[in-house]
């Protein structure tokens, strides 16, 4: 069953007391390997949407991965870097497409990396419903592949080299390079139209 922390609970209900519970709650979405995290209206929703009640909270999610997330927990992460919702997961098999083996979490540069890009990284960058997954960490370079709003974004390049490799080499002064693995024109419609 979808769990969600009494922090998280506090922050989606914070966010959604003037607005009304029937029309309004918390939807996961696939997102390059990982789940993104919104607070929406459900005015329109799919018939492939399944809908959750997590601690009296309503949460929808595509029926497809739903299963995924039966031992999922939702928590509200707060660092010196940013805060944000965090969806964690049993672990799930990942398909990698960039031909690397994989991270190799023996490895303290790669568990070290994956940490930050966990409790730092992606729950700033999920309230814009982004994602970073590591791909792999060679020769002290970081390899990320971008998932959900970040997939096709315009501004990745800013959120990469502003946000993302200064906030790691803040933390790990032996890493050279964040490298974006992402192919971003792949997609439905992976970019914004206004």
């Amino acid at each position: 069953m979808l769990k969600i922390t009494e922090k998280a609970q506090e922050k989606i209900r914070f966010y959604l007391k003037d607005r009304d519970p029937m029309q309004w709650g918390v939807r996961i979405k696939s997102a390059g390997g990982g789940f993104g995290f919104a607070l929406e209206e459900f005015k329109v929703s799919s018939p492939s949407d399944q809908v959750i009640d997590a601690d009296g909270i309503k949460v929808i999610a595509d029926r497809t991965f739903a299963g995924k997330l039966q031992e999922a927990v939702v928590d509200f992460v707060e660092t010196n870097a940013a805060s944000g919702f965090k969806v964690t997961l049993p672990e799930v098999p990942r398909q990698n497409t960039t031909g690397f083996s994989g991270p190799d979490f023996s490895n303290p540069q790669v568990k070290k990396v994956h940490e930050i890009l966990m409790n730092d990284i992606n729950p700033a960058i999920a309230s814009h419903g982004g994602m970073a997954r590591l791909v792999d960490v060679k020769d002290n370079v970081v390899y990320l592949q971008f998932g959900g709003g970040c997939h096709g974004c315009g501004m990745v390049d800013v959120t990469l080299k502003q946000g993302i490799e200064k906030r790691i080499k803040e933390l790990m002064p032996d890493i050279v390079a964040v490298v974006d693995e992402t192919d971003h024109a792949k997609g439905t419609d992976p970019y914004f139209h206004a």
